[in-house]
């Protein structure tokens, strides 16, 4: 894990916090027999940066630590698909004119579902 001091996108060290839940296990089903073996306890914990009003966190685990054994990725549920082609894809293409040239982002996604929807 790493731990920034600085903002991800402004690189202000003018960080506020916002909210602190502690530690906690990420990405993981727990269970009393792999409690202690799986992913290591970070912490949640997001801060504000005035100039750029970027809301994040400061610690980030490592990506092959989590990915190995991760349970849940959104594209295998179809509800979920169908929820995101027809609400959220379609509707933001048309209310934002968006076409092929169009720079589209998608973050917070595990796997990039959004952008795969046409």
């Amino acid at each position: 894990m790493t731990t920034e001091t600085r903002c991800r996108s402004c690189g202000s060290s003018d960080l506020h916090l916002v909210l602190s839940l502690g530690k906690h296990h990420s990405n993981s089903l727990l269970t009393a027999h792999n409690f202690n073996s799986l992913n290591p306890l970070s912490r949640w914990i997001w801060f504000f940066a005035e100039i750029c009003t970027l809301v994040q966190i400061t610690e980030t685990v490592r990506h092959n630590s989590y990915l190995a054994n991760y349970l849940y990725f959104s594209s295998f549920s179809d509800t979920m698909l169908q929820h995101a082609e027809k609400a959220i894809a379609n509707r933001l293409v048309n209310d934002r004119a968006l076409n092929a040239n169009s720079l589209v982002v998608e973050i917070a996604s595990n796997d990039g579902y959004l952008l795969q929807i046409s």
